[in-house]
């Protein structure tokens, strides 16, 4: 899941108009600026998806369950 992604998500959750979640766009290169880098170079809204953490084998450990993210959402309006 990409961050425009969990944006979108997150404004689905919380009942929040998601049509103003715009993608933008980011350097291809991550060692471009977005100001600097020519047209060709940028994509267009989605950054990569290593910007993720994976806690499956602390949540393993645990005994935590896992869920998904709109699921992780859900509960945090109980």
């Amino acid at each position: 899941m990409n961050m425009y992604q969990f944006a979108r998500a997150v404004a689905g959750v919380f009942n929040m108009d998601s049509s103003l979640v715009n993608p933008v766009p980011v350097p291809v290169s991550a060692d471009l600026p977005l100001e600097t880098a020519p047209p060709e170079e940028l994509e267009q809204g989605l950054r990569p998806d290593i910007l993720g953490l994976d806690c499956t084998q602390t949540s393993h450990r645990l005994g935590l369950r896992a869920f998904s993210v709109v699921t992780g959402l859900q509960e945090m309006l109980v």
